[in-house]
């Protein structure tokens, strides 16, 4: 029964790690401080807390271009057994490989029966940005697909490239709550997010099309900083509330970005005289 359930967790999330604990006993380190928020070892930890893997099989399924599903193992899959490969054969002519290919396949067929129940409607998609995001805008908009889908979000999870920083900003979500931000140094240099595009990763549960296609709308056509933070105001319970408190640039509509360089104008208040300008 455990080989099964851990066949069932590789095939959900295959960038997750399994751990075998007994009576409890086990490395604190295991739990707390790791992953993404571990003080060591950042480009690795980022890379197993976004399942790079998983990540860019999402990214091909958008673009249309299928890629490799995730099949439920069994001992043979590792290549110490080729039974494709064996001549001998079960004395009724099949071959023996093709036996134990059909068993391998009945075994995992019965093995996702048992488990349907448990993760039935769970997908997940990948949302790109291919420019940088005004981090209000953003902030609010996915507020408000927090608190109108928020139990259906499993996880919810990213790099975004905020407008006029170079740091690229964590993104954390689980059921509705979102949490702090995390700044990271600089991109990564390998994986999916060596080009510096922001992703999102959604795992969510019982969303239809219709809905999955509004999110994707509304972080499509995000407001701009000025008029995310008015729409804030009126909304003391936004999930993302959290976020509109971090210091980060508010971009304006005649700011010009460039590499290295962030520019809009600087105004200030007062009676409209030249002094004013």
């Amino acid at each position: 029964m455990l080989a099964a359930l851990q066949d069932v967790l590789r095939e959900l999330n295959p960038g997750a790690s399994q751990r075998q604990v007994r009576d409890g006993k086990d490395d604190a380190s295991a739990l707390l401080a790791c992953g993404v928020y571990s003080t060591a070892d950042k480009p690795s930890s980022l890379a197993r807390w976004m399942g790079e893997e998983a990540l860019r099989q999402g990214e091909l399924r958008e673009r249309g271009g299928g890629g490799r599903g995730s099949e439920v193992g069994t001992a043979y899959d590792d290549g110490r057994f080729d039974a494709e490969s064996s001549p001998d054969d079960d004395g009724i002519g099949r071959p023996l490989g093709s036996r134990l290919r059909e068993q391998r396949e009945a075994r995992a067929a019965d093995r996702r029966r048992s488990f349907a129940s448990h993760t039935a409607g769970v997908a997940s998609f990948v949302i790109t940005f291919d420019q940088p995001v005004p981090w209000f805008g953003f902030a609010v908009a996915l507020g408000q697909i927090l608190s109108s889908h928020g139990s259906e979000l499993l996880r919810v999870k990213g790099l975004i490239n905020v407008a006029g920083t170079v740091r690229p900003q964590v993104i954390q979500c689980v059921l509705g709550v979102a949490y702090p931000s995390l700044s990271l140094p600089a991109w990564p240099r390998e994986g999916p997010f060596r080009d510096g595009r922001g992703r999102l990763v959604f795992i969510a549960r019982g969303l239809d099309e219709a809905q999955v296609a509004a999110i994707r709308s509304a972080l499509a056509a995000l407001p701009s900083d000025a008029v995310a933070l008015r729409m804030s105001a009126g909304d003391s319970m936004l999930p993302t509330r959290c976020w509109l408190s971090q210091r980060m640039p508010v971009t304006t509509p005649d700011a010009i970005e460039h590499e290295g360089w962030f520019v809009q104008a600087k105004r200030f208040r007062g009676g409209g005289g030249p002094q004013s300008r």
